[in-house]
């Protein structure tokens, strides 16, 4: 449903943005193999916690619904909870992602009355084996599994697990669906992999693989129905959803707002999204030299974007019936792969190309 700033925004004539991403910070204690934002140090030119209450403040009157704070790990900044506050005064349904180790009680409470759309605590294994492996610190496994139970006991709503799928855990998305109520979790996130940052360096996991891996997902998932939602986040394709379970569920995917979006990075910069900070060519500014507002109207690539139609999409996509509704998928990694905005999402791509995508989802060719 849109807000009351969003239907003003229409009317006037001006697409409002429906969402926004800030990387509160760089820095991150841990050092996971997988992070695409290649968290690790602070930035010299991080924002001021000043700096970060204009943004939102402007992205607010741009018509913002939902911001995502994430990082680096946001609970390094002591301000993150007045963050956080500040931006449910103004409306918005926060979605936050944190590692979990470092978040406390007291944190917990000072939001607690906050606008809260997700909480998400990131759990790569339901082991500390896997999980501390992947998190590069020994001992994390056990801290974030902590922090879900405790935000589950303070927040009571809408705390989720995040799991990234990846060569060192595609084997455990089961056990960790499973896992997942028992800890005091309600929500469910499978993030796809994003070739970028430290995930460069990861082995590549192939097209079976994938699909065993979401099947298992969703075997854990008929095991724990009614306990767990998934994640809007979760931008899994409805193909790849069972096909006993993708009329029930198509519709709880996918929720991107792309393009009606923007990206915020710690130092400032603006891309379309926040998986478009990688690319030289798709950064469109920066929040101290320009104004938000006349980069989204001004931006050749943001006109661009806005532009593109479901029809207008490459490979898969124009075979799909399902298109129409998810757009592509993710159009940051389609980019990633292909330098093109409207290539497939390489996840359905390499299905398809792997002779696995469901026939049931192609469009009837006309004869």
């Amino acid at each position: 449903m849109l807000n009351t700033a969003q239907i003003n925004k229409f009317f006037s004539g001006k697409p409002p943005v429906f969402s926004a991403s800030i990387r509160v910070t760089k820095a991150c204690n841990l050092r996971c193999s997988h992070c695409y934002a290649d968290a690790g140090k602070c930035s010299s030119q991080q924002m001021s916690y000043k700096k970060i209450k204009s943004i939102i403040k402007e992205l607010s009157t741009l018509g913002v619904g939902s911001i995502f704070f994430t990082g680096g790990e946001p609970f390094i900044r002591k301000d993150t909870p007045d963050i956080i506050n500040y931006a449910s005064s103004l409306g918005m349904s926060v979605y936050l992602s944190s590692n979990g180790t470092l978040l406390t009680k007291e944190n917990l409470n000072k939001i607690k009355k906050a606008k809260i759309g997700l909480f998400q605590i990131s759990l790569d294994g339901p082991n500390s084996k896997t999980h501390d492996k992947i998190r590069g610190v020994k001992g994390v496994f056990e801290k974030a599994t902590k922090s879900i139970s405790l935000a589950s006991k303070i927040i009571k709503k809408n705390v989720g697990i995040g799991t990234t799928l990846m060569v060192d855990n595609y084997c455990n998305l089961k056990a960790l669906m499973e896992k997942a109520p028992k800890l005091g979790a309600d929500t469910f996130a499978l993030i796809i992999l994003l070739n970028m940052g430290r995930a460069r360096e990861m082995n590549k996991l192939d097209a079976k693989k994938t699909l065993d891996a979401i099947n298992k997902m969703f075997e854990g998932y008929r095991k724990v129905k009614g306990k767990i939602n998934f994640a809007s986040n979760t931008t899994l394709p409805p193909p790849l959803i069972p096909r006993d379970l993708r009329e029930k569920l198509w519709d709880k995917f996918c929720f991107c707002s792309f393009p009606y979006t923007l990206g915020i990075d710690a130092n400032g910069d603006i891309a379309p999204c926040d998986g478009f900070f990688s690319f030289k060519e798709t950064i469109l500014g920066n929040v101290k030299k320009d104004k938000i507002k006349d980069v989204w109207n001004k931006s050749k690539i943001i006109a661009k974007l806005k532009k593109i139609r479901p029809q207008d999409l490459k490979g898969v996509c124009s075979k799909c019936k399902y298109v129409e509704f998810c757009n592509g998928g993710c159009r940051a990694a389609a980019y990633q792969r292909y330098k093109d905005f409207c290539m497939p999402d390489p996840l359905c791509q390499d299905i398809y190309d792997a002779g696995l995508f469901p026939k049931e989802c192609l469009k009837e060719v006309k004869k």
